[in-house]
């Protein structure tokens, strides 16, 4: 893949909600982001309302996230990660198909590690639902 800073192997995670890896609730997901405009989708669903706990560790710089519910283009959340501090974020949440974008703070190359903690969660199917806004966007 090619991009602003250059030419590396290959991308470990889609560039669009399209795409998105799906990852199960409870278990750490690890990626880089290879390119200094590279992005990250992750995708969870969850079954029932469920507060969920996301914990993120940039390991190497700084980095955002950001939450969207499937169908909905309003950020519902955005977040950091912070070079080898882990960061933790409660949300509660409906039912519904989410996405996790990932990127990083001033076009710094980063790797990652987020993990999605909860007692409702499911993989793999399209619902899509009424978002709601459960924690101010800062």
């Amino acid at each position: 893949i090619c991009g602003s800073s250059g030419t590396v192997g290959s991308d470990d995670y889609s560039n669009s909600q399209i795409g998105a890896t799906q990852i199960s609730l409870n278990t750490r997901t690890t990626g880089n982001l290879e390119l200094s405009d590279d992005v990250d989708y992750l995708k969870f669903e969850l079954s029932a309302r469920t507060t969920v706990t996301i914990e993120s560790l940039g390991t190497l710089n700084n980095g955002n996230f950001e939450i969207y519910k499937e169908g909905i283009s309003t950020r519902l959340f955005s977040g950091l990660f912070n070079n080898y501090n882990i960061e933790t974020d409660n949300l509660t949440l409906d039912a519904g198909v989410y996405y996790i974008k990932v990127y990083s703070i001033l076009n710094y190359l980063t790797g990652y590690d987020i993990t999605v903690s909860g007692s409702s969660g499911t993989v793999g199917s399209d619902e899509i639902g009424r978002a709601h806004v459960w924690t101010p966007v800062t």
